[in-house]
């Protein structure tokens, strides 16, 4: 979280990112088994914000959109996402400060997530973004990137119970929609690295390495990470695995 806290044991955010199908929710799962310690939130929806923060969230959307140079006016799904974004990173903070106690925070679908979205990626919003970056750069810890082969992703995706976009599309598609989505991905993990206050990066292959041992080693490696002076170390994570 936040440098500016000594006198407490920091809460660490961590960012799980990847394509369809790259196994977040099965890592997830391994998190919260493995450690009493994990907390996972799920991004929540526009309207579960709250109308209180999002009215407080708009006049500051728009000084900054004005401020950053857009060159012309955002769509309204554009005014949207910036609007939650906005509201999402002081839930963040508010969240790591309440949670001060040495808990790790999971967050699936989170800023990372939404700032590679086709509609946030138009030329005229990149001064916005980058003001965004700078924002969750100092909020993340740590973004756990999990992918795959593309075959195997999709093998995931059409074996899935749920619904998805991408089951049962064809082929082409699929694989279009998985290069599309990587490459966001990517693009937005370099713009964060780019940061002052670069959060640790950790990358999987989730075709070769198992859910139960991505969970153990992001455990092992985040579980005490403190920020000093911007930059991101690890201490040595206590013991505290159920069983």
């Amino acid at each position: 979280m936040r440098r500016g806290m000594p006198n407490l044991r920091p809460s660490v955010f961590v960012e799980l990112v990847g394509p369809p199908g790259a196994g977040k929710s099965s890592v997830v799962l391994a998190l919260v088994a493995r450690s009493n310690r994990v907390k996972w939130h799920n991004a929540p929806e526009f309207g579960e914000l709250g109308f209180g923060v999002l009215l407080r969230t708009l006049p500051t959307t728009l000084r900054t959109l004005v401020g950053r140079g857009a060159t012309r006016r955002p769509t309204r799904e554009q005014l949207r996402l910036m609007i939650y974004l906005e509201a999402l990173s002081r839930l963040v903070e508010r969240r790591a400060r309440a949670a001060g106690d040495g808990s790790i925070l999971v967050l699936d679908q989170g800023p990372l997530y939404l700032l590679s979205r086709p509609r946030l990626l138009d030329s005229h919003l990149a001064t916005w973004r980058e003001g965004m970056f700078e924002t969750f750069s100092s909020l993340l810890d740590a973004v756990v990137w999990l992918d795959a082969p593309d075959d195997v992703l999709v093998e995931r995706i059409s074996g899935r119970t749920q619904r998805h976009r991408l089951k049962g599309a064809p082929l082409a598609t699929a694989l279009g929609s998985l290069a599309t989505t990587r490459t966001a991905l990517e693009e937005a993990l370099s713009r964060l690295g780019a940061t002052d206050e670069s959060p640790m990066f950790l990358r999987f292959d989730t075709s070769r390495v198992s859910s139960g041992e991505i969970a153990e080693t992001v455990l092992c490696r985040v579980g005490g990470v403190v920020r000093t002076n911007g930059a991101v170390g690890v201490q040595a994570a206590q013991s505290d695995t159920r069983g």
